[in-house]
């Protein structure tokens, strides 16, 4: 039953040119895909998400720099923050917005802050609200420190 209601939603999805259906069964998990981002450069990081036709919406002014619709037919998707409190309550936003249908969702998140550690702990805290959906899964991918366009992910196993 689940399968059918899947099916059809993905297939009105696709009448309505929201993009192909999604399928998270055959797909790598995003950790998987991007497991390799320590030292990486933000626009090579955004080169590489292009190729592997994962969206990336950047919420660093607090408002999505892409529009929300593009990303519901999305299974990957990335998140670009930082540590202002309007950046955070965007993507909690965005994260309720994708709980609302039953698919399973994987959530990358590129946090800008100050230092590393601030950038986990900012992670650590979107993931404790983000448990409430158990559609949702985040993946901290890295950060990227104040001054530096080359992106940190020592642990990025969080």
């Amino acid at each position: 039953m689940h399968k059918a209601i899947h099916d059809q939603a993905s297939g009105l999805r696709n009448l309505m040119c929201f993009g192909q259906p999604m399928d998270s069964m055959t797909a790598t998990s995003l950790g998987d895909l991007l497991s390799k981002v320590d030292g990486l450069g933000i626009t090579s990081f955004a080169k590489k998400l292009d190729m592997l036709k994962i969206p990336m919406v950047s919420l660093l002014d607090g408002k999505p720099q892409s529009a929300p619709l593009e990303i519901l037919n999305a299974n990957k998707i990335v998140l670009y923050i930082n540590q202002t409190s309007e950046s955070i309550k965007a993507a909690y936003g965005i994260i309720k917005l994708l709980s609302k249908s039953p698919e399973d969702r994987e959530l990358g998140f590129l946090i800008k802050a100050s230092a590393e550690n601030k950038s986990q702990t900012i992670f650590h805290n979107i993931k404790m609200a983000a448990n409430a959906f158990h559609h949702i899964h985040p993946i901290y991918l890295g950060c990227l420190a104040s001054g530096n366009t080359y992106i940190s992910a020592h642990n990025s196993d969080m």
